[in-house]
């Protein structure tokens, strides 16, 4: 709110600036033209005043698509304007919003690539828009390639360069355009403050983790040469090996915590176990005893989380509650059921003891139960959170029941939030796994992939609709890129399975016993292993 005050402060100033000048901001509106510019005024001053029109007119109209048109007319008359790259973003709803407005912002930002914020306002469109991705990177890294001495940019403008840095190698993992990426980044500008070093590398970094995973598995020159792939995984590993060398050199707190959540996006576990151990005896603190316990989690290792739970019972006894929470789900994690039962006996608090029943519940697969108990609640008037209306929608999966997947769609829409991108690529894809309403199912599918059109599960739920529909081909290329997605870390077992099952179908006997295989490889609490065995064994019953 504060924010908007001051954005409408400064847009005051400036109109009774120009009123000055014989223009008032009362004669401006969304349909009536802007009024003759007094010639008084010089020209570049004339443009940012029809500037300042466009936008307080924009301000006013509340249709977005209109609104938008607005702004971009501030844009080409004053490029280096901050006031409405926000506001454009905001404005457009949809993909075709997007696709309307891309071309002439992506006009505008070519002719200006050094109005970084512009470059990185051009690249959200352009990517909503849903352009070929191929003509988004180059578009990136002519941007890129404007500035060849980061040193110099001021702190704010670095930030964003980094980011476009960060936006041009997500498009190339995309476009799969690997070499003409790795050639990039061994030509780009490197800044010389630790700080931004430390980001760049970790961009970097997760680059090459996400395509090593991608890449096929092979050697070249006769198999005497490493692969691309092989060659990506030793790059990775060196830029680690050179992170965990500079946290010598940190000094602050925020320092860990970034570096934190990056070992945790790249699924170093163990790295992001040993910095919390770290962070804790340098910062002794509670958030940093907490991000020590959910490291512990993720890996998961036992004799660290009691080891945290210890500490938290021994220094921060408010944290002990959480720290019980999170010690039953690490072991549930770890596949320790009776342990993780064993806690719940120990959670006081009823909230806690009954969010920990239903996590209970789930690792057990008494979905009837679970399915019970939730019902139980909202009948009595509690509240539905979204976790809570996920762990129905998997009740109505496991337990093949199309009415409860039909209270549960009913009750998001009266909410009016069956539009969440989530919640309709889960009422999709358990549509699909019950065969039922598949029409519907894939337009939920396909709505919330026009909001994030690379997401592996979003892929995986359309591959998986379309395959009920008896799609196969076009179920096969979804798959394909749900598969090419995925980031490191992420759970491979019900979108091998699935692939497996596709595959199949098209009649890929080797194919679909590969990623069957590959299924049962993964550890993957979600996977029926029970039908991908009995499927295994019928493909080679078959031969």
């Amino acid at each position: 709110m504060k924010k908007i005050i001051a954005m409408a402060s400064m847009v005051l100033c400036s109109a009774l600036a120009a009123m000055e000048t014989g223009i008032g901001s009362d004669q401006t509106n969304a349909e009536n033209p802007a009024p003759p510019i007094d010639r008084r005024v010089s020209k570049e001053g004339a443009a940012r005043i029809r500037a300042l029109e466009n936008f307080i007119a924009a301000m006013r109209n509340p249709r977005s698509p209109e609104r938008a048109r607005k702004l971009l007319e501030v844009l080409k008359a004053d490029p280096t304007t901050r006031v409405p790259l926000k506001a454009i973003a905001e404005s457009l709803r949809s993909r075709e919003e997007a696709k309307e407005i891309a071309p002439e912002l992506n006009a505008i930002s070519a002719a200006h690539p050094q109005e970084l914020p512009l470059a990185l306002l051009a690249a959200g469109i352009d990517r909503r828009a849903g352009n070929p991705p191929a003509e988004r990177a180059e578009r990136l890294r002519k941007t890129l390639q404007s500035v060849t001495a980061p040193e110099k940019l001021p702190r704010q403008e670095l930030n964003l360069w980094l980011a476009l840095t960060q936006f041009y190698l997500d498009t190339a993992l995309e476009s799969e355009e690997y070499e003409a990426a790795e050639e990039w980044i061994s030509d780009a500008p490197r800044p010389v403050t630790p700080e931004a070093a430390d980001r760049q590398m970790q961009i970097f970094a997760e680059f090459y983790r996400v395509a090593a995973a991608r890449l096929p598995e092979e050697r070249r020159w006769f198999g005497l040469l490493p692969g691309e792939r092989e060659e990506f995984l030793d790059r990775y590993r060196e830029l680690i090996q050179e992170l965990v060398r500079r946290e010598d050199q940190f000094n602050a707190p925020g320092q860990y915590i970034s570096r934190l959540g990056f070992y945790e996006k790249v699924g170093e576990a163990r790295e992001a176990l040993r910095l919390a151990r770290e962070f804790y005896r340098k910062y002794p603190s509670k958030e940093s005893l907490t991000m020590l316990a959910y490291a512990a989690v993720a890996v998961p290792d036992i004799p660290a989380m009691e080891a945290a739970l210890a500490e938290m019972k021994k220094s921060y006894p408010d944290l002990v509650k959480l720290g019980e929470l999170l010690y039953a789900g690490g072991l549930l994690d770890a596949g320790d059921v009776v342990r993780a039962r064993a806690r719940l006996d120990r959670l006081t608090d009823p909230e806690a003891r009954f969010e920990f029943e239903l996590q209970l519940l789930r690792s057990e697969k008494q979905f009837a139960e679970l399915r019970d108990r939730l019902l139980e609640r909202q009948k009595s008037g509690g509240e539905l959170t979204p976790l809570h209306f996920q762990l129905l929608l998997m009740a109505a999966e496991n337990l093949r029941d199309p009415a409860l997947l039909e209270k549960v769609r009913n009750a998001l829409a009266a909410r009016g939030e069956l539009r969440h991108p989530d919640y309709a690529n889960s009422i999709g894809y358990v549509s699909a796994e019950l065969n039922v309403n598949l029409e519907e199912a894939e337009k939920l599918i396909r709505q919330a992939l026009s909001v994030d059109a690379n997401n592996p599960a979003y892929l995986d739920s359309l591959a998986w609709v379309l395959f009920r529909r008896g799609k196969f081909d076009e179920a096969d290329a979804e798959i394909r890129r749900a598969i090419r997605f995925a980031r490191p870390g992420q759970e491979m077992g019900v979108l091998y399975w699935h692939a497996g099952e596709i595959a199949a179908a098209r009649g890929k006997r080797d194919e679909a016993r590969r990623f069957y295989l590959m299924a049962l490889a993964e550890r993957d609490r979600e996977l029926d292993r029970a039908a991908v065995e009995k499927r295994l064994k019928e493909l080679e019953s078959e031969q």
